[in-house]
């Protein structure tokens, strides 16, 4: 039979297609009822596809669809989600996604088509989603989608003519085991991210308003502290300023070697490098000065997700006007703490935002006067300490999940093309 892949199959493997109705079943999504009995029903929509081959039902629509369609369209364990409509200009169309529940009413909405394994003596449907979720991000739904108005649809017809490898059931199995099992692995390392980032907020609320030391605390113009802190404004503790952009236009200020921080290179932690450089030239028509090591950063705008985002230099470096600059004075303030509090508080500086809702901005003024709860410096230390502990698990968790992920993609490649022998993978699941 026909085969789309590129190495060379086992002697024991052969290919399928999607159109072929012993093997498979498609059925359309479903749409908003229009002839009564009515009832509700949970929609599985795009907007629901995870992106690594299963579904996020966290977020789950529901709409009334006609009682007499509910058996048709009803999702059942093992059943693949197929994206027939949508993506966009860096997702295209044609994603998939795996229906693990036993129990529930759910359908699927008329963006999408459902795949239902109907010999599953021959098919494994884990294994088939697997080899689908490859074929999307192998990039070869691209081929395959059809653009009107706006919206991408994919090719239904040439998508179902594909060939797809079949190894014998015991290796499918296999196969789909090994890779549900490296997707679990990151799916528990993630969890842990989650879970340490719920410790450190935790740790936050507790440590800016009692400290480390138990002593008794006093109610200030910002809150619960411990009585030995002090509430300095930033001005009084730093030099405050921010920088400028060099002329876009200009073909000699860009591609240089000078770090250059805009807001898109906050994200509430360390910056090790820039997105974009600026040259000398450059430096020199916005009059930069170069920001050292521990200077804490804050967005003064850029739009609702940006504004208030902090992050700390690792490096020398200057920036542009929309990010404020704390420079360090170590004689007054660990830069490290400051910067968790700024972390800590900042949903609260949209209270002092200017501008619209969907484009607000702090200016340089309300930075300025901004009061922070200030412990001595060897108990601010203690508290940067216990921070970086969480941070560096974080971090740690966090690369451990892309490395997963990494592997993921390797095994799904090498196996799915045929050059992984799985035969192998039987015999260390026997």
């Amino acid at each position: 039979m026909e085969s789309n892949l590129s190495g060379s199959l086992s002697s024991k493997w052969n290919s399928v297609k999607l159109s072929n109705e012993k093997l498979f079943s498609f059925e359309n999504g479903i749409w908003t009822g229009k002839k009564m009995p009515f009832m509700q029903c949970k929609i599985v929509r795009n907007t629901n596809f995870s992106g690594d081959g299963y579904l996020d039902l966290s977020d789950v629509a529901e709409i009334a669809i006609e009682k007499r369609k509910l058996e048709k369209k009803k999702l059942l364990h093992g059943d693949i989600v197929i994206e027939r409509s949508g993506g966009g200009p860096q997702q295209p169309v044609g994603r998939v996604a795996f229906f693990d529940l036993e129990e529930g009413d759910f359908c699927f909405s008329n963006f999408t088509s459902r795949l239902r394994v109907i010999d599953k003596n021959s098919i494994s449907p884990l294994y088939l989603n697997f080899y689908l979720h490859y074929f999307y991000i192998s990039g070869q739904t691209e081929m395959l989608q059809r653009r009107t108005t706006g919206i991408r649809n994919l090719d239904f017809e040439a998508y179902k003519n594909q060939s797809i490898p079949r190894p014998p059931l015991p290796e499918q199995r296999a196969i789909a085991h090994a890779l549900r099992a490296v997707q679990g692995a990151r799916e528990a390392r993630l969890l842990e991210v989650t879970l340490e980032k719920e410790r450190k907020a935790a740790l936050m609320e507790h440590l800016f308003t009692h400290g480390t030391r138990g002593e008794a605390t006093k109610m200030t113009e910002i809150g619960e502290m411990p009585e030995s802190w002090i509430t300095p404004t930033l001005a009084s503790l730093a030099e405050i300023q921010s920088g400028g952009t060099p002329l876009r236009s200009h073909p000699g200020y860009y591609n240089g070697e000078i770090e250059w921080v805009k807001t898109l290179d906050l994200n509430d932690g360390i910056v090790l490098r820039t997105e974009e450089k600026i040259t000398d030239l450059g430096f020199q028509a916005i009059r930069g000065k170069i920001r050292p090591v521990n200077t804490v950063m804050v967005a003064m705008y850029g739009g609702a997700g940006t504004v208030g985002k902090s992050g700390i230099l690792r490096i020398p470096a200057t920036t542009n006007q929309a990010v404020c600059c704390i420079e360090p004075n170590p004689q007054k303030y660990n830069s490290f703490y400051l910067l968790n509090y700024l972390i800590y508080i900042r949903t609260l500086w949209m209270r002092y935002a200017i501008g619209t809702r969907k484009d607000p901005n702090i200016s340089k003024g309300i930075i300025e006067s901004k009061v922070i709860p200030l412990p001595p410096l060897d108990q601010q230390a203690e508290i940067s300490n216990i921070f970086f502990t969480c941070d560096s698990k974080i971090a740690a968790l966090e690369h451990e999940a892309r490395l997963l992920e990494e592997l993921f993609r390797a095994m799904l490649e090498e196996l799915m093309s045929g050059r992984l022998p799985a035969g192998a993978l039987v015999k260390d699941a026997a």
